[in-house]
């Protein structure tokens, strides 16, 4: 191992543990709070990533119907997918 990786090691380690230490110093009612929030906001990750998930492989399944000389069509649809996935103000179709 390289001393960056023995030091980003210990540091995290350190954080871990100041984490622990300040979690086990809360009140009972704070850590389950604490703990119930952060499964929430897991959730609502997961959920999303799913969604996602299912709108790539939508878009890629329109890719495989298209035709190999149809290249133009298939940047539209590339583009119309980063645009469902990232959100933008800009239209989804070239002019």
């Amino acid at each position: 191992m390289t001393k960056e990786t023995k030091l980003a090691g210990l540091l995290i380690t350190g954080a871990v543990a100041y984490a622990a230490y300040r979690y086990f110093k809360l009140p009972e009612e704070e850590r389950e709070e604490l703990v119930s929030n952060i499964k929430s906001k897991a959730n609502k990750v997961l959920n999303k990533t799913s969604e996602i998930l299912d709108t790539v492989q939508d878009y890629m399944s329109e890719l495989k119907e298209k035709e190999e000389d149809e290249v133009l069509d298939k940047v539209v649809v590339v583009k119309n997918m980063l645009f469902d996935i990232f959100g933008s103000k800009q239209e989804k179709s070239i002019n």
